[in-house]
């Protein structure tokens, strides 16, 4: 069985979920191939155009980008001539805005091929159609989302034989603002790759002898890229309100991640400095992402400030203590975590104070919970087999 993954971007270095679904396609023996842009998400790579094989055993075809507008819209070189040569049974599309993958869609009848599309899109604060400031560029951006991006995917979802929104919010997006048919969509909850992410007691002990912390420090986690979207400048007025209460633990602050602009970097460093939580805060850079498995291990728990995302499962996976805002995947917090309200700082305060608090015995048994909900609920080769279970009901029309 042949696949074809459609994919608007592919860093294969930082993983996300068109990497894994490739993965343990591959893994499962078949002939898997992701077709792409020869850029990557955040514009600082430019890749090589020849065909690869990847080391997890599924080729890459990497197509020049011509025209690139936002974070995510990209018209790429003989793109319909290049599908056209793979002949796959099974299309999976990861995500439906782009025009040439609505061009893949209305093949759909005419060639003999299987569509899948995957669903992440939800309505959230800072989301085109959800400004956080309104301005000519944000009126621009929902008018195009809104009247551009909502026509091509709701063509290409009409063509699509399954759809798999990631959460229940993304199923709702699906249904109440892109109109598709509820027979069409099976939810399929975000899984992590249990190979790459567990918990590892000997990186553990030397992830923390090297950053000097202590058996009885708590060690806080927040891995990904730092942006001012992310509004770091609040991160560093919440330590300084930790600096204030009385725990039964010194409280350090580990950043798995980089600074994506230098100028920001700056800003952040002098703040840290004027308020005195220089020495609170640890940051490693940009870590390959075979390892970020050792910091998670290393931390007793690791937070979200205003969204969440698919490496909340990761740091479960390593035994952390996940502290996440009430949005879209809150639900995973099952006896392994706290919620609070987006942005929160003073909720997010008390959820770190409540947790820090608590006896080891009560800790442990919410890192042992995390490690167990992954295990039984989120791993990748069920959900792969889930997807060619819909592939082989389809195709037989079962």
């Amino acid at each position: 069985m042949k696949v074809l993954h459609l994919s608007t971007f592919f860093d294969a270095h930082l993983g996300y979920e068109e990497f894994y679904t490739a993965k343990y396609m591959a893994k499962k023996g078949l002939d898997v191939t992701m077709l792409t842009t020869n850029v990557s998400n955040d514009n600082k790579i430019k890749y090589s155009e020849k065909y690869e094989t990847h080391e997890n055993g599924f080729k890459i075809i990497r197509l020049p980008c011509i025209f690139r507008y936002g974070s995510d819209f990209v018209f790429m070189k003989d793109f319909i001539k290049t599908f056209h040569r793979q002949k796959p049974d099974l299309v999976f599309m990861h995500g439906s805005r782009l025009p040439q993958y609505a061009r893949v869609a209305r093949l759909r009848k005419k060639d003999t091929f299987i569509l899948f599309v995957d669903h992440h899109d939800f309505f959230f604060p800072g989301h085109s159609m959800q400004p956080m400031k309104k301005n000519i560029r944000s009126a621009f951006s929902k008018f195009e989302y809104h009247y551009f991006r909502r026509f091509i995917s709701r063509s290409i979802l009409k063509k699509a034989d399954k759809i798999f929104p990631v959460t229940k919010v993304c199923k709702d997006h699906l249904l109440n603002y892109l109109k598709v048919r509820k027979d069409k969509i099976l939810t399929m909850e975000f899984p992590v790759d249990t190979e790459l992410f567990y918990y590892d007691e000997k990186m553990r002990k030397k992830i923390r002898l090297k950053y000097g912390i202590s058996p009885n420090d708590f060690l806080l986690n927040m891995t990904g890229i730092i942006t001012r979207r992310k509004k770091f400048k609040k991160i560093v007025d919440l330590l300084l309100l930790l600096q204030r209460q009385k725990l039964k633990h010194r409280v350090k602050l580990i950043i798995v991640g980089y600074f994506r602009d230098n100028d920001y970097e700056k800003e952040i460093m002098n703040l840290m400095q004027k308020q005195g939580v220089s020495e609170q805060i640890i940051f490693t850079g940009a870590v390959p992402k075979e390892q970020i498995k050792d910091y998670y291990s290393a931390s007793e728990a690791a937070f979200w400030f205003e969204n969440n995302s698919i490496t909340i499962l990761e740091a479960m996976a390593c035994a952390c203590v996940v502290l996440v805002p009430d949005m879209q995947l809150a639900h995973l917090v099952d006896g392994n975590g706290l919620v609070f309200e987006p942005g929160n700082i003073i909720q997010l305060l008390n959820a770190i104070i409540d947790t820090v608090n608590l006896s080891p015995g009560e800790i442990q048994n919410k890192r042992k919970r995390s490690v167990d909900l992954v295990k039984t609920r989120h791993n990748y080769s069920s959900y792969v087999d889930t997807i060619l279970d819909e592939y082989e009901k389809v195709a037989y029309n079962v």
